[in-house]
């Protein structure tokens, strides 16, 4: 038998299979009867309230169990994990969460301080199951100590693709801040941008490509996912496996738990303008510029060197040179030791016409750092973005000059070239580009700087060696 159908086998018999058997039937080498390898003292002790109803409409009542912490108040509201059942419950015979993995993930949870509920699911109503339940406990969680603003998903195996599709769609529970996945398959995308994700792949189910496109949309979607391999683990390793590794893969899970739905601690000071105004140096350029047009405007004397820098590299990102020129002068003046400074100026002093003045500066820099591409090609993107193309193209010469430059510097150079009427080194440097896999033909075509070049029997030539 091939490995791929054993892991299919096992992975319906693990979800599905053994569902008509009593419990205190199940053989010690049925699945379903190992629970999860990971104990607590008080697992044993916590309060199971057993099928409530929570759907009674339709063709059968639906029903969910709740797990509850030791101490838990009368009042008290915790927050909530909710083992989703994705695959569904037959009529008149035991449901998923009488499933030993299931049932022992919800004491151990409880264990931890947390409400956890498991529940019943209609088969081909999967996704109206969710909703219903949701539904209820939006109404009435606060009777079983449910806090609908902090509730987490966890979903074992054949569930995840339902769970997952549920959760990605616009159906999902607002009041849900988080999930979990355990060694299952995704649908496809897109995924949510708002909700973290923990998703645990057992090695060993990995084959060929089977998980290949999930970074793929993560990645695409900039998702907050959190994706780890127990290493050297099969399916359902958190029931089978009473190794080390799988016990840390479910204490990895539950320190998720704490971070996703616990609290955050206060923190000891207010806000800082300042710490924002970096962060979003990193994010958002014009946002950082407004923010730091304010801070200046409340510190105009201010005598903080690095302030005055950041200001001016602002500033230089908008090309407005002489305003930045200002403030980078001042900036040097305080603290000549910031080398970075030295590049905006020389960048600010070609803009502003000042050739001798920019030598001098792009000297400075040199005589006290190393130079590297990425210097070179720095000042060039800056050059080229102000269509000062000769000195653009002298400063991506210096750039390529270094070992393994960025692809798309060649292709800037011939468009600097290109602009400047050289075409034998446009066309120099766009087959070097090109034969780096830069870019496409559509694009070279549409780029307005490279107009002056399609007549030249080099172009069709180039052209054909793109895709």
């Amino acid at each position: 038998m091939k490995p791929t159908l054993i892991l299919i086998i096992s992975l319906v018999i693990f979800s599905h299979g053994t569902f008509a058997q009593e419990r205190k039937e199940k053989s010690r080498f049925d699945g379903g009867y190992w629970g999860v390898v990971l104990e607590h003292p008080d697992a044993k002790k916590v309060t199971v309230e057993t099928d409530i109803p929570f759907r009674t409409e339709g063709s059968r009542s639906l029903h969910f169990d709740a797990y509850l912490p030791l101490g838990i108040g009368q009042d008290e509201v915790r927050p909530t994990v909710v083992f989703l059942n994705g695959i569904g419950d037959q009529p008149n015979q035991p449901g998923l969460k009488q499933e030993a993995v299931y049932s022992s993930w919800a004491r151990l949870i409880a264990a931890h301080g947390y409400v956890a509920i498991t529940m019943e699911s209609e088969v081909n109503r999967i996704e109206d199951s969710f909703v219903a339940l949701f539904r209820y406990l939006d109404q009435s969680g606060a009777k079983h100590h449910v806090d609908t603003r902090a509730i987490g998903t966890h979903a074992l195996s054949a569930n995840c693709r339902e769970v997952a599709s549920y959760l990605m769609s616009t159906k999902a529970y607002p009041g849900i801040k988080a999930a979990v996945l355990y060694y299952g398959q995704m649908p496809a995308g897109p995924y949510r941008t708002d909700l973290p994700v923990m998703f645990v792949v057992a090695a060993l189910d990995i084959r060929e490509d089977n998980y290949s496109h999930l970074w793929t949309e993560v990645l695409r979607n900039k998702s907050p996912w959190t994706i780890t391999i127990a290493n050297g683990m099969p399916h359902a390793f958190d029931a089978f496996s009473d190794t080390e590794v799988s016990k840390r893969m479910i204490m990895t899970t539950i320190s998720f738990w704490n971070n996703q739905l616990g609290p955050v601690p206060a923190s000891s000071s207010p806000p800082s303008k300042e710490r924002s105004i970096v962060a979003a140096g990193y994010e958002d350029s014009e946002k950082m510029l407004r923010l730091m047009r304010e801070w200046m405007s409340e510190h105009p004397d201010t005598k903080d060197a690095s302030a005055l820098s950041i200001y001016a590299g602002a500033l230089v990102n908008v090309k407005e040179f002489a305003e930045a020129e200002k403030y980078l002068k001042r900036s040097i003046s305080l603290d000549p030791s910031n080398q970075g400074n030295y590049l905006n100026m020389t960048v600010i002093c070609y803009a502003l016409g000042n050739l001798k003045e920019a030598v001098k500066q792009l000297a400075l820099y040199e005589k006290n750092s190393t130079p590297e591409g990425f210097t070179y090609g720095y000042i060039a993107n800056r050059l080229f973005d102000i269509n000062k193309f000769r000195e653009a193209a002298e400063n991506y010469e210096r750039a390529i000059s270094f070992p393994n430059p960025h692809t798309f510097l060649y292709y800037n150079l011939a468009c600097c070239y290109a602009m400047l009427g050289e075409k034998d080194k446009a066309f120099r440097n766009l087959y070097k580009a090109a034969e780096r896999k830069f870019g496409d033909k559509v694009g070279y075509e549409a780029d307005e700087k490279l107009k002056s070049l399609h007549t030249d029997p080099k172009w069709a030539e180039l052209m054909g060696n793109l895709p």
